[in-house]
């Protein structure tokens, strides 16, 4: 396939299957040369973005459309809206864990909820060691401009050509569900994501939020208090903090895609046709 005759669409679904071929590959990479330690967290946590970042970098249009959305500012009040949601998006951290303890309620009683349990002085060493920094690392400055720049970049902008905000906002976070472990969450994070580039028109915002996330994620910040640590598990006020979250998110997310339903800068693309062929 010629970059010249290819359209945005498979622009999209390649750089999609790309990062998925990745994961077989980097088993492949990490048993044939016997990796193990640091080396091989490198190579599991990396492969991927490499790949995608050889794409880019090599395909002349993929080359200069990344660069184009990446100058793109974030214009007031802009920069004061993505400030907000990047703080706002804790709650999907905290949502992810009530909804998980919610459903094992429902579907297995408080035994099994009883069994949430970490370990802080465990996940606090690791997210110390050379193996945690290696991926915090990667997840502050790596993930958050690859994936923007794939899913919300390539993938969003060449489905809402094609189907229109709504459906290519649903379509891309569902692709970024399956690429990331925890579904659900992953796939709302997606949606406030769409929604901020579209308000903002601009790719750095959903990258600020993407990094503020994953920085939030990391065990000595937030990390440490997503599940609880104190009190009895099996009592629902001990996830007070969870399903607060959880509340917040059902009612602060559909109505974030509401403001975003209007208001939406797009800027001149390479996925300007649905059908249209990429230029050279």
């Amino acid at each position: 396939m010629k970059a010249g005759q290819a359209t945005g669409l498979q622009i999209a679904f390649l750089m999609f299957a790309v990062m998925l071929i990745a994961v077989p590959l980097t088993h492949l990479v990490i048993a044939h040369a016997s990796l193990e330690g640091i080396p091989a967290e490198i190579v599991a946590k990396g492969m991927h973005f490499a790949l995608a970042i050889v794409l880019i970098v090599s395909v002349t249009p993929l080359r200069r459309f990344a660069a184009r959305e990446l100058r793109a500012p974030i214009r007031p009040p802009g920069n004061y809206e993505t400030a907000l949601v990047a703080a706002a998006n804790v709650a999907l951290i905290f949502a992810a864990v009530g909804a998980l303890s919610a459903w094992l309620w429902v579907t297995h009683g408080p035994e099994r909820v009883a069994r949430l349990t970490v370990d802080v002085d465990s996940d606090m060493a690791k997210a110390f060691s050379p193996t945690g920094l290696v991926r915090i690392v990667i997840s502050i400055f790596v993930a958050p401009i690859v994936e923007e720049i794939v899913f919300r970049g390539f993938v969003y902008r060449a489905f809402e050509r094609h189907w229109g905000w709504f459906a290519s906002m649903l379509a891309t976070s569902l692709l970024f569900a399956v690429y990331h472990p925890f579904a659900w969450s992953a796939f709302a994070f997606s949606v406030v994501c769409v929604c901020i580039l579209r308000r903002t028109g601009s790719l750095r915002a959903p990258i600020v939020v993407h990094t503020t996330f994953n920085l939030f994620l990391w065990w000595p910040l937030l990390g440490r208090h997503v599940f609880p640590t104190e009190g009895d598990l099996a009592e629902p006020a001990t996830w007070t903090l969870q399903f607060a979250g959880l509340a917040f998110v059902l009612v602060a997310l559909p109505v974030y895609v509401w403001m975003s339903r209007d208001r939406c800068v797009v800027s001149r693309t390479m996925f300007l046709e649905p059908n249209g062929a990429l230029s050279k």
